[in-house]
């Protein structure tokens, strides 16, 4: 990615979006493995490096707000203390600049009753308010890359839009690198330059975001563009893409789209690799 890029990973539930957000963010469980690959932040490698180095990257250059909000917080402590320590801690200042900087964040993010919201604990908040504090505590670090994982999923439509605005608002002004993970292309629309399609783990296809949602070129995002609800009693019904997503266990070395493809051929369990269709990056044989 490119400094102040925006990015969508779009896919179904299961697809690896939120591991591969959680890896790229270095926030993975103990017993996780990375078995291949690496990931480079500014020459740097978050998988090969020594903890003291990662230590340093993680939560200050590279932050990431989760899908849950009441999660994020303990319940045993109020939004100030949670917002104080995390500038405390991260930026090494003392408690006064801590506490200007927390109220300009939260000014950002919305919040005009700054006083109530210190004082509040997470369960006393809105889901819609609560994710905005998320936002305000990952941007208190004034990272570079904010990683955002499905952060509108568990909030009304209406609060829905509203999240995406500041998100906007904020990666506009600050100039920050986004990766936003999502099931909807509606959002990846409204906020996102570039689209990269994953399915089991696999990116199908990565292209500008105007252009993959216009003409989709891989089956399986043609599938997810059918299976859209419309609004308008002219379109044709919904198009579920049929079958199940793949079992995670199972390896091929073709496309892991094979089993549901209606234009799959004997050659997609070879091996497919890449190619580039119309500026775009295909996992595909039908552009070869």
């Amino acid at each position: 990615m490119r400094s102040g890029e925006t990015l969508c990973i779009v896919g179904e539930s299961g697809s690896g979006k939120s591991t591969l957000a959680l890896a790229i963010s270095m926030s993975l469980p103990p017993n996780a493995v990375i078995e291949r690959g690496d990931i480079i932040y500014s020459d740097i490698s978050l998988v090969r490096s020594d903890k003291k180095l990662i230590d340093k990257i993680k939560g200050r250059d590279i932050t990431m707000i989760f899908q849950d909000p009441f999660a994020t917080f303990s319940p045993l402590h109020t939004i100030g203390e949670h917002l104080l320590d995390i500038a405390q801690y991260k930026l090494g200042i003392d408690r006064k600049n801590a506490r200007e900087l927390v109220n300009n964040v939260l000014r950002k993010v919305g919040f005009t009753d700054i006083e109530r919201v210190l004082r509040s604990y997470p369960h006393e908040m809105s889901g819609g308010m609560l994710q905005r504090v998320a936002i305000a505590a990952s941007l208190l670090v004034k990272p570079k890359i904010l990683v955002a994982d499905e952060p509108t999923t568990m909030l009304d439509a209406t609060i829905q839009y509203q999240i995406i605005n500041i998100l906007k608002n904020i990666v506009d002004s600050e100039g920050l690198t986004l990766i936003l993970v999502t099931h909807n292309l509606g959002i990846a629309s409204m906020i996102c330059e570039r689209t990269m399609v994953m399915y089991a783990g696999v990116i199908v296809e990565d292209g500008e975001t105007r252009d993959i949602i216009r003409e989709p070129l891989h089956p399986y995002t043609r599938g997810l563009i059918d299976s859209i609800p419309r609004t308008s009693h002219y379109k044709s019904r919904v198009k579920p893409i049929p079958g199940e997503p793949l079992d995670p266990r199972i390896q091929i070395q073709g496309c892991p789209f094979f089993n549901r493809c209606p234009y799959a051929v004997d050659d997609c369990l070879k091996n497919v690799g890449y190619t580039i269709y119309h500026n775009r990056k295909i996992y595909c044989r039908l552009y070869r």
